[in-house]
């Protein structure tokens, strides 16, 4: 019998673990457990306050755990009777600092073998430590197991346990900058390092979800080590389907949104695909699921059948390795369930004691043996998790799993001769399905707590703007696309509201700057002699490109022939439209014009104005001709009738009057010729 510890005699017990350590059950941090050797006996390290340090330590060593609910109530107390105790005597410390004393105990029971037949139990053995104080009462202390060794051997095959490690890669999609031209450096290099870990660790089977965005964002920045680091350690991997951007189905099916999650799997299939990488037809999902998710993802096209579930339903359970999934029309799949246990033991805030009691825990199924099977997630993505006590099945936010962890975890599955690694495919081949989950057919949502429907109601807004600027460009995509990719991020089930908010104003502004650029050139009065005349509109367009928009022309007293809304193509510079209209009367009319998208909402406008129009009535402006004409016309004959009737007048003989001729009076008897001009013709 050996004291199991992960990474033996690799840790320093000098070391600052002041961020990591952590307080057990009695308060007292336990620092590493190191598995014994065949001349040494297994060591606990542990630190203490430096004024218990000249308490007694007692060890009590307890029957092996069967059930579950002895296994959990073993942090607590005496679940299983006692074995032995006594009072360890060569305790000794290795180092002491500000935060305590560091001991180094040996577990070795006085007398007792462990290599006995009595301890030939391959079920884990609680053991307490506990500090007391003169009078043997316990003051600090701490629960632990001790489990089988890998040497040592499990004589019955039939107890293998297959144990099918998920591991989620996936990462929050806030790690994208403007659309992805950047990735966090502390979550890549997390990334890169499990990525390692699992080409390492090549012959350990394990099902793996990908972050499919965070091959899209390195491709974007064009580091092409790391996607080739992902590629190596993911080929022959069954890859889990999952949505691009980690999308929440009960949040989009209730929406009625199934488009969005359509979406999320295409994104996530093409960027695996463009890596070299295909998905399997095993989903990962998280609850609450409805049947319209369930129908959503399982259409001809998406190429899903079967599911596996990293969180469990809200009730006591059982939980079986493999189940249906029933929806109330009768349909069903297959369901693979993690254990609610194992998952809160990998996913302790010290993620190296989780997976102490999480290998105890596996070699007590094992030796139970059933279930044949199990599911254990680890992720590489986590919020840290609040103090707790007790492992229970609620849902807390998972902690990070690093690297060196990762390794240690797959070591222990691997060379434990009573666990066999597996897949999520391997364990659904072996496993009946036991029980069913039902299904409701669209779930009731009775609360909001991350604010998803102002969520929802912003994208909205954000998505019909998004759609008018498709339409101003026409048919270049080149614009559109790393926008409807920030869209598609901000829908992320990782995500808080703010972030979410963020992505969505990034969207908005991007098309706000996207749509400026068309100007209405305005027009003094213009007159329009008839009921029915093209009336000149002028664009001008100062984008390098052609655009697409609507001319909206409104007016009481004028109507369109073309209808109000007429769509215009607009070539760069100056565009002069001719649009063809009908006055109902004659007069001034004022015509407000009314630029926007040419979307059915028109939900941008890109420019305004006004200008007047004068109609004249055609039949009044002719009969007005024809009056003036007519008085024009008379006024000359009878011009030319009064120079004619004195013309007549003067064609007469002339008589001088009666009188003695004098030198100063003449007579002549010219006709037609002026006085005057005859007095000139005298002078010559």
């Amino acid at each position: 019998m050996v004291a199991y510890a992960p990474e033996a005699g690799a840790k320093e017990v000098d070391e600052d673990r002041s961020s990591l350590s952590v307080v057990d059950t009695f308060g007292v941090d336990l620092i590493s457990q190191t598995a014994a050797t065949a001349s040494s006996p297994a060591v606990i390290r542990l630190r203490i306050a430096a004024e218990l340090s000249t308490a007694d330590l007692r060890a009590r060593l307890y029957e092996p755990v069967t059930t579950r609910a002895e296994f959990l109530a073993a942090k607590n107390g005496p679940p299983t009777p006692l074995i032995t105790e006594w009072i360890v005597e060569d305790a000794r410390i290795v180092s002491a600092d500000e935060q305590g004393v560091v001991l180094s105990v040996p577990i070795q029971p006085p007398g007792a073998d462990l290599e006995s037949s009595a301890f030939d139990d391959p079920r884990p053995f609680p053991l307490h430590l506990e500090l007391v104080d003169a009078a043997g009462a316990p003051v600090r202390g701490l629960a632990t197991f001790l489990t089988p060794g890998a040497s040592a051997g499990v004589a019955d095959s039939g107890r293998l346990l297959t144990v099918a490690v998920v591991l989620d890669l996936r990462l929050p999609p806030s790690h994208l900058v403007d659309g992805g031209a950047s990735v966090d450096a502390v979550s890549l290099n997390r990334l890169l390092g499990l990525a390692e870990v699992l080409t390492e660790h090549r012959t350990v089977p394990l099902s793996v979800v990908i972050s499919p965005e965070t091959l899209d964002a390195l491709a974007l920045i064009g580091d092409d080590a790391s996607v080739e680091m992902l590629r190596t350690a993911l080929r022959d991997r069954q890859l889990l389907t999952s949505t691009w951007t980690s999308l929440n189905l009960f949040d989009w099916t209730w929406a009625v949104r199934a488009d969005v999650i359509l979406d999320g799997l295409r994104r996530s299939k093409e960027a695996l695909r463009w890596t070299g990488l295909e998905a399997s037809t095993v989903m990962h999902i998280e609850y609450p699921l409805t049947v319209r998710a369930i129908r959503a993802v399982t259409e001809p096209t998406t190429g899903v059948n079967a599911f596996v579930a990293d969180t469990v339903p809200n009730d006591d359970g059982p939980f079986p390795p493999v189940t249906l999934m029933a929806d109330t029309s009768g349909g069903s799949h297959l369901l693979a369930q993690v254990d609610p246990i194992l998952a809160e033991m990998v996913q302790h805030r010290d993620t190296e004691l989780g997976i102490r009691w999480a290998h105890a825990e596996l070699l007590r199924i094992a030796a139970a043996g059933t279930p044949s099977a199990v599911l254990l997630p680890v992720s590489a993505h986590g919020a840290q998790r609040p103090d707790w006590e007790d492992f229970s099945t609620g849902t807390f936010p998972a902690a990070v799993i690093e690297p060196s962890e990762l390794g240690v975890l797959l070591d222990i599955i691997a060379s434990d001769p009573a666990l066999r690694p597996a897949t999520v495919d391997d364990v659904l081949a072996q496993e009946p399905p036991v029980g069913a989950v039902i299904v409701a057919p669209t779930g009731e949502r009775l609360s909001d707590p991350r604010d998803f429907g102002l969520y929802l109601d912003r994208r909205t807004q954000v998505e019909q703007r998004l759609e008018a600027y498709e339409s101003f460009l026409g048919d270049d995509p080149f614009l559109v696309a790393p926008l409807r990719t920030l869209l598609a991020v901000s829908a992320s089930r990782l995500l808080t509201t703010g972030e979410r908010t963020e992505f969505l104003d990034a969207v908005d502004q991007q098309v706000a700057q996207g749509t400026t650029g068309v100007e209405f050139l305005p027009r003094g009065p213009i007159t329009v002699t008839g009921r029915r005349a093209d009336l000149p509109v002028t664009l001008v367009n100062s984008r390098p490109a052609e655009v697409t928009v609507a001319l909206e022309l409104t007016s009481d007293t004028i109507s369109f022939t073309r209808g109000e809304i007429s769509v215009h193509t607009l070539e760069p510079g100056r565009n002069d439209l001719l649009v063809p209209i009908e006055a109902a009367a004659s007069g001034r009319a004022s015509v407000l014009v009314t630029v926007t998208t040419p979307d059915e909402a028109g939900a941008i406008t890109l420019a305004t104005g006004t200008f007047n129009v004068r109609f004249a009535d055609a039949e009044g402006i002719g009969l007005m001709i024809l009056v003036v004409a007519a008085a024009a016309l008379a006024a000359w004959w009878l011009q030319t009738l009064r120079k004619r009737s004195r013309d007549n007048d003067s064609d007469g003989a002339t008589v001088a009057a009666p009188g003695p001729v004098s030198g100063s009076v003449e007579t002549s008897s010219d006709t037609g010729t002026p006085p005057n001009r005859r007095s000139q013709e005298d002078m010559t």
